[in-house]
């Protein structure tokens, strides 16, 4: 199995799985932030309303994070409610990790992941935002959800997923001076189009990927949505060890790729051959 493979393996408590496999995997880390926030607790009012459920607590605090980052500071009153939303919703629910604008610790949800260590390798992670994939530069499972299947896995800890065909990206050798991961990922965007990736897994790799930085890695996870794809991931190295390391990540399981390893498809490309795309 690959990496996306034995991530969701181990988070359904399968030995194997093979690709349009549908599993329900426990959840390590859940993101919310100032726009899906608001979206999923309205959910649970709707299913209160609705008669559905009593939404009184959540499956575990611990591993859900909320971040201001979209629309603050407010600048019009929808916005502003939200964040009071939000801060009565963190609080009604024990949820600890608020990173609460103009308070110290705020940011890009999609920098705090990794920043904050709030995201660690072979973890399967979710988050409201379509950009959660972000994170998967770290070696972890990570993909952006809707309202609905977020308020699901504050619920109950699981959710459902079916296992994605890997595009796997092997970069040879070192980017030129002028050329940076944004670059890359760009002219791959390029060659297989805003739909090539549609629900599959891009993992990355290579010894162009081992020469990166982590910041550089993230960069190209995170444009894996704008192929379509599920999520993107490279395998962890020292790199990414010691990146988390100095944000007080010690504790960790990172997964590999077996040696048969299977792939949809493999793209390899020359690094000294990639040329700037962002002018």
């Amino acid at each position: 199995m690959n990496i996306t493979e034995k991530i969701l393996a181990r988070a359904s408590g399968k030995d194997k799985l093979e690709p349009d496999e549908v599993i329900f995997a426990n959840v390590d880390k859940i993101m919310l932030h100032d726009v899906s926030g608001p979206g999923v607790i309205k959910t649970f009012e709707k299913l209160e309303k609705d008669g559905v459920i009593k939404v009184d607590k959540l499956f575990d605090p611990s591993m859900i994070w909320v971040t201001e980052d979209h629309f603050v500071p407010s600048v019009d009153k929808i916005s502003a409610e939200n964040i009071v939303k939000l801060s009565n919703f963190t609080n009604k629910f024990g949820i600890k990790k608020h990173f609460k604008y103009g308070m110290g610790q705020y940011g890009i949800c999609h920098t705090m992941s990794h920043e904050e260590g709030l995201v660690s390798p072979g973890e399967l992670y979710v988050g409201g935002d379509s950009h959660t994939n972000t994170t998967g530069a770290l070696g972890a499972f990570a993909c952006g959800l809707g309202h609905t299947d977020v308020a699901y896995a504050m619920l109950n800890g699981k959710l459902w997923f079916k296992v994605p065909e890997t595009l796997y990206f092997r970069i040879n050798g070192k980017l030129p001076e002028n050329v940076m991961a944004k670059d890359l990922i760009l002219r791959i965007i390029g060659d297989i189009t805003t739909e090539g990736a549609a629900g599959k897994a891009m993992q990355f790799g290579g010894d162009g990927i081992s020469d990166m930085s982590v910041e550089s890695r993230l960069t190209l996870t995170n444009m894996t949505t704008e192929a379509g794809a599920k999520n993107g991931i490279i395998e962890p190295d020292q790199k990414v060890f010691d990146y988390i390391s100095e944000r007080g990540v010690t504790k960790y399981d990172a997964v590999y790729d077996d040696e048969d390893a299977q792939y949809e498809k493999t793209f390899e490309y020359e690094a000294s051959e990639l040329e700037p795309l962002v002018g």
